[in-house]
């Protein structure tokens, strides 16, 4: 069973030493766990993840904000203008009356477990997270949520000890159907962050001076904290088509982006990928996936930074794609 008292102390640095570089994929203090929910997957899940971002990392949440501004590589800076200008161009679904605006996000990422023996291990878990947005403002938003079968287990040379684990565990991942008015499916906050609405969308430096105002030292330094608010913005799947150009057009300032795959595909959809990578998480890189020929956001995924452990350099340790469509009913 999980447990919700995890070793502590030297105890813990020796149970987890060996997927160190297979979870930290998790250690990002990124804005995700709220609109995921993984505070309400189980208290082992969640408090495993949390040890890992405060323990595995060992960079302050302050670190390195010098406030340096040196933008994307030329390259990275082309596409993302050319992506822009065709958003710009785009139409926003349609959602009649009575229809919904339907999101469906499909990730596998990589979460820490512990068993009463204070053994540690890592398991690759895909889920699925269907959002039912509501023409009518009155009507409830609906989130339907599934799991499936883990991927991979950390570290790999007991893979099949840890599938037999994971089995007799069950899964914690949160599943089944949730209805909440304006989407606040885990509290207050609505799934669209209303506060996207005051973002400038007319001038990359005022969307830019816009993130910045709204930093509070965030993810290791603000550079990558400004990335990933970038894409949650994105993957959130309601924001608007000059929004969307907005936030592509910021990213060309962000230091430290590139292309690094012309052809990456997430479920079955090519796009380019762009990203940069972060020193302070041992070369981990993040990206985003666009489609060059019409703009659209693909979704997101994370990369290892440096070979060793369990994961190798290079390798992805998790991805999320996002699709929008308009559908005349809700489960």
């Amino acid at each position: 069973m999980l447990t919700t008292t995890p070793p502590e102390g030297a105890q813990l640095d020796a149970a987890l030493a060996p997927i160190r570089r297979a979870v930290v994929a998790q250690a990002r203090t990124r804005r995700r766990v709220r609109r995921w929910g993984f505070a309400t997957a189980g208290a082992a899940l969640a408090l495993s993840c949390g040890l890992v971002a405060l323990n595995l990392v060992g960079v302050s949440p302050l670190a390195g904000l010098d406030g340096s501004r040196g933008g994307a590589t030329a390259e990275a800076a082309e596409l993302l203008d050319d992506a822009a200008t065709l958003s710009i161009g785009a139409s926003d679904p349609v959602v009649g009356p009575g229809q919904y605006l339907r999101i469906e996000t499909k990730s596998n990422s990589i979460g820490s477990f512990g068993l009463p023996d204070g053994t540690m291990f890592a398991a690759a878990v895909p889920e699925t997270s269907t959002v039912y947005e509501p023409a009518d403002p009155e009507a409830d938003w609906v989130l339907v949520r599934k799991s499936g079968e883990p991927t991979a287990f950390y570290p790999a040379a007991e893979a099949e000890r840890w599938a037999a684990e994971y089995a007799a565990i069950g899964t914690p991942y949160p599943e089944g159907t949730i209805r909440a008015q304006d989407g606040a499916f885990y509290g207050p906050e609505p799934w669209a962050d209303p506060d996207v609405e005051s973002m400038p969308t007319d001038d990359p430096q005022k969307t830019l001076a816009w993130f910045d105002d709204r930093y509070t030292g965030g993810s290791s330094n603000k550079a990558e904290d400004t990335f990933v608010r970038a894409t949650d913005l994105l993957r959130q799947g309601t924001v608007r088509a000059d929004q969307r150009a907005a936030i592509y057009g910021m990213l060309t300032l962000v230091p430290g982006v590139t292309i690094t795959d012309a052809t990456a595909t997430l479920d079955g959809r090519a796009g380019v990928a762009l990203g940069r990578d972060e020193p302070a998480r041992d070369g981990e890189r993040q990206e985003i996936v666009i489609d060059p020929e019409t703009g659209a956001f693909i979704g997101e995924r994370f990369l290892a930074g440096t070979e060793g452990y369990e994961v190798p350099a290079g390798e992805v340790t998790g991805s999320t794609s996002v699709t929008t469509t308009v559908v005349d009913t809700a489960p």
